[in-house]
């Protein structure tokens, strides 16, 4: 799994750029057919063994875009890795939501730790992402990378990337 690779080393930005590129390329199918997966983080990543390539697993959690929840889809939140909106049944799950999961995935492949939880952040009033911003400020990430995985991390769903698309578009630059 990703997880397994990670914690053997971190990733370095092109690896971790490749496979921000992969999980977006097939997570647009999922977006496509109207589903969010809601719960993207390390563990639910295997890689083909033939191919390298890495497959996004374990859809128990996936829902239709756009609903708001139940109490029995709540319990989806992985610390971490999961937007504030999935601890709500009246807050809309967008590809926002994806989005942040994508966003923290690729944040703990390179720092090997955080991002800090979403709900955590929220109550401190800190939008703070330690080890992104201590590697930018030691030149060890680019400043567009960084950029990309601040706005995916994003407390408020508005104010991340709204599909794929744009997070692709932006992930290129």
């Amino acid at each position: 799994t990703v997880e397994d690779r990670y914690k053997q080393t971190a990733f370095s930005e092109a690896q971790a750029k490749a496979l921000f590129s992969q999980l977006i390329s097939g997570l647009k199918t999922v977006h496509a057919n109207g589903l969010l997966h809601r719960d993207i983080k390390p563990a639910n990543i295997k890689y083909d063994t033939k191919t390298d390539t890495p497959i996004l697993i374990d859809f128990g959690s996936a829902r239709e875009a756009g609903g708001t929840g139940t109490k029995s889809t709540v319990g989806a939140y992985s610390p971490h890795f999961s937007p504030i909106e999935l601890n709500s049944t009246s807050t809309k799950k967008t590809a926002a939501t994806d989005v942040y999961a994508l966003g923290a995935t690729i944040y703990r492949t390179l720092f090997q730790s955080g991002p800090p939880d979403a709900a955590y952040r929220f109550e401190q009033d800190d939008d703070g992402l330690p080890e992104l911003e201590a590697a930018l400020s030691e030149g060890l990430i680019s400043s567009g990378l960084s950029d990309v995985l601040k706005r995916c991390l994003e407390l408020r769903g508005k104010d991340r990337f709204q599909s794929l698309d744009d997070l692709e578009v932006a992930l290129e630059k």
